[in-house]
């Protein structure tokens, strides 16, 4: 790795632990069930393990666990649980027999990048009403048009 990537790297790292701390700073965590959070941890984990070849590449489903485990788990907790997870999907992967190795991109960058991204969307969770009818934008109104029955 060359020392400007490895430069962007320890950039990236920095800026994510201190978005994370910022966001346990302005949310601390509360309590919160076990039994789910681990749950959702773990289909988390093994949704990053699932590839699905497309024709255009490959699709990795860890959306379909990370939106439960947004909802789950505190806010200020998801970006750290994003981090260990990707960890964890990728313990086995070291293997040099049964792995490529990459390309460019270490496994770490891509764990700061996913949990940068899934910080961003806590942080949109933190300053969204936590009832969709806390905050309405407006009254609920009836179409005016007619319609055909």
């Amino acid at each position: 790795m060359s020392a400007r990537e490895r430069l962007t790297e320890i950039a990236a790292a920095v800026g994510f632990i201190v978005a994370a701390a910022a966001l346990m700073f302005a949310q601390p965590p509360h309590t919160f069930s076990a039994v789910p959070a681990v749950v959702c941890f773990a289909v988390f984990v093994v949704a990053m393990r699932v590839q699905i070849d497309t024709p255009f590449g490959r699709a990795v489903p860890n959306q379909l666990a990370f939106i439960p485990l947004l909802f789950v788990l505190p806010v200020s907790l998801v970006p750290v649980a994003v981090v260990i997870a990707i960890a964890a999907a990728r313990l086995n992967t070291f293997d040099p027999s049964t792995t490529p190795a990459p390309i460019r991109r270490s496994w770490l960058m891509s764990a700061v990048t996913a949990a940068v991204t899934s910080g961003a969307s806590a942080a949109s969770a933190a300053t969204s009403p936590r009832r969709a009818s806390e905050k309405p934008k407006r009254s609920p109104t009836r179409s005016r048009r007619r319609t055909r029955t």
